[in-house]
């Protein structure tokens, strides 16, 4: 049978969790980490429930500690991730014109490649995907030296081509 000091923390419970999740949410934290917090400083009061004097008032600074603590280990959490995944590429300071002009550019290598041998338009894929030679070679089952020699090959086209659409818009212009 249950104690009195047990029947008192049950009604109590009863009472506040809602209460205490939703004090916590409105000083910003998320719903799931609210109720986290919020259960976790339930837990803690049970086991001191008669040491405090005010349970209404001790949950509450319990709880919004436990959820600050969450915070913290997710923000870490999340630094630490991002920073694992993402390479820390130089600051793009580029204006929006020059960023349009950079996709047309962009769009107008692909086009270019389509005047390229098929198996110089595989590898310069390969390439702008971030594969190396090495690994170029092992996907297309070709020599390493022939995926060089057609990335050379390939580069070369692509530049004097990129010159001569250059030239035909400056007389077109």
């Amino acid at each position: 049978m249950p104690s009195a000091h047990e029947d008192e923390f049950d009604a109590f419970f009863r009472q506040e969790i809602s209460l205490l999740v939703r004090h916590l949410v409105v000083q910003g934290f998320g719903r799931q980490a609210a109720k986290d917090a919020a259960q976790e400083a339930m837990i803690e009061l049970h086991e001191q429930w008669s040491n405090v004097r005010n349970p209404a008032a001790w949950v509450r600074i319990a709880a919004r500690r436990r959820a600050l603590r969450g915070r913290e280990q997710e923000v870490r959490h999340d630094v630490v991730n991002v920073m694992a995944a993402v390479p820390c590429p130089a600051i793009d300071l580029r204006t929006p014109e020059e960023e349009v002009t950079r996709k047309q550019e962009r769009q107008e290598v692909l086009g270019l490649l389509g005047a390229l041998p098929r198996v110089q338009q595989q590898i310069m894929a390969w390439t702008w995907d971030g594969a190396k030679p090495a690994e170029i070679a092992l996907r297309l089952g070709i020599p390493a030296d022939t995926v060089r020699s057609n990335l050379r090959h390939a580069r070369n086209r692509l530049k004097q081509l990129w010159a001569e659409s250059r030239e035909e818009e400056s007389d077109d212009g």
